[in-house]
C-alpha cells in the first residue's frame, strides 16, 4: 500500500472554540494521521513558533497525545510517532474522571463532592470516587490503580501529612510526568509543576486574626498545624501578617502546632495548660482546623470560661453544624472549589492563559462567639455561607457596630 500523503502542518488552522494546548493537540493527532509509525516529529520549540504559542502549551499537547499512545518521547533525540490514526477519527477520550479522598465520610469531602459531580455532570463526565479511608498507604495504591485506568483524568486531595514527603511528591511527580493529567484539590505542593485548586490559607489566618484585631484585641492565641504541613504553614504565615500589619507583636509563646490527625485532644490539652498557667495569657483564640476548633470549646468549657465574655473564639469550617452555630469562622468555598477543579483538569484555567492554579478566597462566616453581633439571622447564614453579610435594618448603630467592648477576661 502506497503511503498516505503527509499534509503539512501549517495548513492546519487551529479550532478557535478550543482551549489553546486542545487545539495543538488535536491539530498534532490529525498531522500524525498522515504520518508513518517511527516518523519524527519537530521540536516543542519548533512548534510553539509555529502555532504562535508558548512551549509550555505544546508541552501539555504532547503529553496528552504521549498518554493516548500516539507518541513516544525520547529525552535527548526527539518526539516519535508510535501510532497513528485514521485522520478525522476521533480519540478514544475517557469520560470519567478520577477522585481520591482521605475520607468520604468527613463532611467538608461530602461539601466538595458535590461540586465536582454537578460540574462534571453538566459537562458530560462522571466521577469515580476512590476512599482512602484515612490510610496514606492505601492512597498510593490508589493512585497507581487508577494510573492504569482510561480516564479523562484524576483529582486528588492529598492527606496534610503528605505535603512535605519527598517520596509522597515523588510518585504524584512521576505520574504526571507520564502525561496524566491531574488536579490537587486545596493543596498546592511546592517543587511540583502539577496543577491546584487552592483555598487562599493566608488569608484564611489573616481573617481571622484581623476579625480579633478589629474587636480591640492585643493578645491572640492561634492554634494550627504550622510547621507540620503546607496548609499550615500559610495559615500561620497569615495571622503573622495581619498582626503586623495592625501592630501587634508576635509572641511564639501564643501559637501551638499541632500535627493534625486526632488533633482535638492535643488542642484541648495546649489551651487548657496555657490558660492553667497563666489565666489571662490572651483574651481571643483562633484556629484554621475543624477538629481543633471542638478541643478548644471542650477545653473553655472546663474551665468554666464563657463565650464570648471570658474569651472571644474563631473556629473554622463549622458550616451546618448546630452544636457550633454559635461560633465565628472562617470557611473554604469547598463546593465551588471542587467545580474549579473539573473545569481546571478539563480545559485548564483559561483559553488565552497560561495560569497554571487557582487560587480562591475563603469566607469569615460571623456569629456571636467573639463579642460582635451576628451580621444576619441563622437562617440566611445556613442557606448560603458565602452570601455577603449586611447588618439588620432594624437595628440600631450601636447594636450592629462591629466594635464592641471586650472583656479581658
Amino acid at each position: 500500500m502506497p503511503p498516505r500523503p503527509r499534509q503539512p502542518l501549517a495548513d492546519f488552522d487551529l479550532k478557535r472554540e478550543l482551549p489553546k494546548h486542545q487545539q495543538v493537540r488535536e491539530t498534532l493527532r490529525r498531522h500524525i494521521s498522515t504520518m508513518q509509525t517511527g516518523d519524527r516529529l519537530s521540536s516543542d520549540r519548533q512548534m510553539a513558533e509555529l502555532f504562535k504559542v508558548d512551549r509550555m502549551i505544546v508541552r501539555r499537547a504532547m503529553l496528552e497525545l504521549e498518554a493516548e499512545g500516539f507518541v513516544v518521547r525520547h529525552q535527548g533525540h526527539g518526539t516519535f510517532v508510535k501510532k497513528t490514526t485514521r485522520l478525522g477519527a476521533a480519540a478514544d477520550t475517557s469520560k470519567i474522571i478520577g477522585l481520591v479522598v482521605p475520607d468520604v465520610e468527613i463532611p467538608v469531602f461530602a461539601r466538595m463532592l458535590k461540586g465536582i459531580d454537578d460540574e462534571a455532570r453538566e459537562r458530560g463526565f462522571s466521577v469515580l470516587v476512590s476512599n482512602c479511608n484515612r490510610d496514606n498507604q492505601r492512597e498510593r495504591g490508589i493512585l497507581e490503580q487508577l494510573a492504569g485506568l482510561q480516564l479523562a483524568g484524576i483529582m486528588v486531595f492529598p492527606f496534610h501529612d503528605d505535603s512535605l514527603d519527598p517520596t509522597y511528591h515523588q510518585l504524584l511527580g512521576g505520574l504526571f510526568q507520564r502525561g496524566l493529567p491531574l488536579v490537587l484539590l486545596d493543596q498546592y505542593l511546592p517543587g511540583l509543576d502539577i496543577p491546584s485548586v487552592v483555598t487562599d490559607k493566608v488569608q484564611v489566618g489573616y481573617r481571622a486574626a484581623e476579625h480579633l484585631i478589629m474587636l480591640g484585641h492585643q493578645r491572640i492565641c492561634y492554634l494550627t498545624t504550622g510547621h507540620y504541613d503546607v496548609t499550615g504553614q500559610n495559615c500561620l504565615k497569615g495571622h503573622r501578617m495581619a498582626l503586623k500589619d495592625y501592630g501587634r507583636n508576635y509572641d511564639p509563646g501564643l501559637t501551638v502546632e499541632i500535627p493534625v490527625r486526632n488533633c482535638a485532644g492535643p488542642a484541648h490539652d495546649a489551651v487548657k495548660r496555657l490558660l492553667t498557667a497563666t489565666p489571662n495569657a490572651f483574651t481571643a483564640i483562633a484556629t484554621d482546623q475543624f477538629s481543633m476548633t471542638y478541643g478548644i470549646l471542650k477545653a473553655l468549657d472546663e474551665l468554666g470560661m464563657n463565650i464570648p465574655d471570658n474569651m472571644a473564639v474563631i473556629g473554622h469550617d463549622a458550616y451546618q453544624n448546630p452544636q457550633l452555630a454559635h461560633i465565628t469562622y472562617t470557611l473554604d468555598p469547598v463546593e465551588e472549589l471542587g467545580r474549579a477543579a473539573v473545569r481546571l483538569l478539563l480545559e485548564g484555567a483559561g483559553k488565552e492563559s497560561l495560569q497554571r492554579h487557582v487560587l480562591l478566597a475563603p469566607k469569615l462566616v460571623v456569629g456571636t462567639s467573639c463579642g460582635a453581633p451576628r451580621v444576619t439571622g441563622a437562617s440566611v447564614r445556613q442557606e448560603n455561607p458565602y452570601q455577603e453579610r449586611r447588618p439588620d435594618k432594624d437595628k440600631t448603630a450601636s447594636e450592629t457596630s462591629p466594635f464592641p467592648t471586650v472583656a479581658s477576661g
